[in-house]
Parts: C-alpha cells; structure tokens; sequence
C-alpha cells in the first residue's frame, strides 16, 4: 500500500515547489503542526494553519553546517547560515532523520546548479492553464489563482 504524503507536503507542492525543484525528504515535527521540507534547492520549514501559512526557507548552498542532537527520541536539527538559524524539532525516527541530514550534506557538496530564468507572470498562468486542462484545477480554482497573479501586476 503506498504511503499518503502529509496535507502540509501537499499544499507545500501545489503553492511553493517552484517548477526546477523537487521535494527530496521531509520530516513532521513534534507538535505535527509543520513540516521540515528538503528539496534539490532549498530548506522550507513549512506551517499551514487556520489563519494562514508559514513558511521559512533557506537556499541549500547558504547553509554553512548542519547540528543534530537527540535526547530520548526528541530530536533537534540546526541549520546554521545567514541571517539566523533555523531550528527544528522532531520525534520521528532517528534514521528519518539522519537520511535528511545526509541528503543535506549530499546536496550541499554538489556543484551548484546554473540559476533557473526568471519566472514571470505569464509562464505562471500557462503553467496554471496546463493544471487546469489536465483537470488537476477546477476552473474556480483556476480563476482564483489568476486573479491573485494579475492583482499583483
């Protein structure tokens, strides 16, 4: 049976995965409130909630070092790098965690990619047109999203 991806990794995907990335590892964290999201590009601490979204992200090359501790199954990632460190707290299973931690220090080492050309308002509609004909957006939905794209022109 194949594993249900966490309603914050999901609503992560559809408003903020730019189009050039993909989501590596993720970990919930000990309030399961939010989520650690690691992707080819970035660190996202994400948070979906009754009045709003938080999110915090951290380019993967900005990251000088990683620090992971753990005390009795809590365990606590810091990612250290300007302007402030990120912290984050988790219960999930230390081999979750040490694979994020990998993955992070894996992709930190790699060349740094060629920068992505600028994503500009008109290749946002067509790729939100492409969702919509594909049947993945409703047309409310659709209109919706348009109407947020064009209000900030």
């Amino acid at each position: 049976m194949k594993h249900k991806e966490p309603k914050h990794v999901t609503e992560f995907r559809w408003r903020h995965l730019r189009p050039d990335e993909t989501i590596e590892l993720f970990l919930e964290n000990s309030q399961r409130n939010g989520m650690l999201i690691l992707t080819s590009e970035r660190v996202c601490l994400y948070r979906k909630g009754l009045w709003g979204e938080t999110l915090e992200a951290v380019p993967v090359n900005r990251i000088t070092a990683v620090e992971a501790r753990s005390i009795l199954g809590h365990h606590v990632i810091r990612l250290l790098g300007p302007p402030d460190p990120l912290v984050f707290n988790t219960f999930e299973r230390r081999d979750l965690v040490d694979a994020l931690c990998a993955r992070l220090d894996a992709l930190r080492r790699a060349d740094p990619a060629p920068p992505a050309p600028p994503d500009g308002p008109m290749e946002h509609l067509k790729r939100l047109g492409a969702l919509r004909d594909a049947g993945i957006l409703t047309d409310g939905e659709f209109d919706a999203k348009k109407a947020e794209i064009l209000a900030k022109l």
